[in-house]
């Protein structure tokens, strides 16, 4: 499955253009979040397979605003993990057992989570090495009675 970005046409006004497709997800995209002001551009995705993309953007000069977006990791539940690493994908040990409903990324000083929401009923906040665009750890696991959910501030 994919996620795709949109931006305004330079040439037609009113329409947009598909300006990148990131692809790699086994079922579907259900969360995507942008890192905030102060953090590199990132991208966070979490989809129905269980799994949470961290994808990174490098700056194409030639090409004005445009973008090249790499998966940097991969954060997933074992059969995807098992999948993805028989294609040779780098993916990190521990992750959700169901599908992830909601990703978000926060930035308090120095410190740098990630925090992603899944159906298993649990909250998975992660340390995010923004040099690296790694995971770092995972920070903390939090299970959530009935199914609640905490909507995400952004400030």
């Amino acid at each position: 499955m994919t996620v795709k970005l949109w931006q305004p046409s330079e040439v037609d006004e009113g329409r947009w253009t598909n300006s990148a497709t990131l692809s790699g997800h086994l079922g579907t995209v259900s969360g995507v979040t942008f890192s905030p002001k102060g953090l590199p551009l990132m991208l966070a995705s979490g989809s129905a397979d269980g799994t949470v993309r961290l994808w990174t953007a490098e700056m194409l000069e030639e090409e004005g605003n445009a973008y090249k977006w790499t998966c940097a990791q991969i954060l997933g539940n074992m059969h995807v993990r098992q999948k993805l690493r028989r294609r040779g994908k780098k993916i990190q040990a521990s992750g959700h057992r169901d599908e992830v409903k909601a990703v978000a990324f926060r930035k308090k000083g120095e410190v740098n989570l990630l925090a992603s929401g899944s159906m298993d009923e649990t909250v998975r906040i992660w340390g995010l090495k923004t040099k690296d665009a790694e995971i770092s750890e995972e920070v903390r696991s939090v299970q959530l009675p009935h199914g609640d959910w905490i909507k995400n501030s952004p400030t």
